[in-house]
């Protein structure tokens, strides 16, 4: 007669299709997949703070690789219902942020919080490169930024539309705009067809636009803050007084030539 207890009390000693673990291994300590739920945007931007005064040209590695990551994720989020919440993470990770230069990090993830005049708003100073904010408008126009080196205005292009779009340029200058040279407008006739001149202050906020054309300018431009470039009220006056000088000098010259006296010789 069997012994049917004995029979289904019986357990190998390893289970049927496991794979014993040699090593001292433990199921415990195996390694684990990572899971795919994991959201890395907090890391880099945690990351990007501590690099917010880099300019974009000169970040390293791991901060260029996480910056790429978030710009591509907001190019593919923007306009969508899910950028409100990425933008909030965003901008709440720069709010500590002081202030900027424009070029770095931190100008990307604070430049639109900048409030303007000019509309669009996205194609401002700070914003055009910018982290857009959500129902902001897009800049689709070529923006220029003219800057005053070597006694001539120096283009840089902030923004280059895509094929298709408007063609119409906004081309922002220092406050006291005094005009094209000729090979300034060649420069910009040979980008775009037409294009909005602006006069813009020192912190981007104020835009004014130059609705009368200049006339061509013919003289190089002063050094920006230079001494040797006094306002042109001051210059007109200091001129003035120089030609009164010389003419002045000129009749006392011939005053003299001509025998004319301007004091009696003393008495003997």
């Amino acid at each position: 007669m069997t012994d049917n207890s004995k029979m289904s009390s019986f357990r190998p000693k390893t289970p049927v299709g496991t794979i014993r673990l040699f090593r001292g291994d433990t199921p415990e300590s195996a390694p684990t997949t990572p899971r795919d739920d994991v959201d890395p945007l907090a890391e880099h931007l945690a990351l990007l703070r501590t690099a917010a005064a880099t300019p974009l040209t000169d970040l390293s590695p791991d901060v260029r690789a996480a910056y790429t990551a978030v710009t591509q994720r907001v190019k593919r989020t923007v306009g969508t219902d899910g950028y409100q919440a990425l933008y909030d993470q965003a901008t709440q990770a720069f709010a500590s942020l002081p202030s900027f230069r424009l070029g770095t990090v931190g100008a990307y993830f604070k430049g639109c919080a900048i409030e303007t005049n000019l509309t669009p708003h996205g194609c401002s100073v700070q914003a055009v490169n910018a982290l857009p904010r959500p129902g902001d408008d897009l800049c689709t126009h070529p923006v220029y930024l003219a800057e005053v080196q070597d006694g001539a205005y120096k283009f840089k292009a902030l923004h280059t539309a895509r094929a298709g779009l408007s063609a119409t340029a906004y081309v922002f200058v220092p406050v006291g705009f005094q005009g094209f040279a000729q090979p300034e407008r060649d420069w910009l006739a040979r980008r775009v067809d037409t294009f909005l001149i602006y006069e813009v202050n020192e912190d981007g906020t104020e835009y004014t636009e130059v609705r009368k054309e200049p006339p061509r300018r013919t003289r190089a431009l002063p050094a920006p803050g230079s001494a040797l470039a006094p306002a042109p009220a001051a210059w007109s006056y200091v001129f003035l007084l120089s030609v009164l000088a010389v003419v002045v000098l000129l009749v006392l010259l011939a005053l003299r030539m001509s025998g004319v006296r301007f004091f009696r010789p003393p008495e003997e």
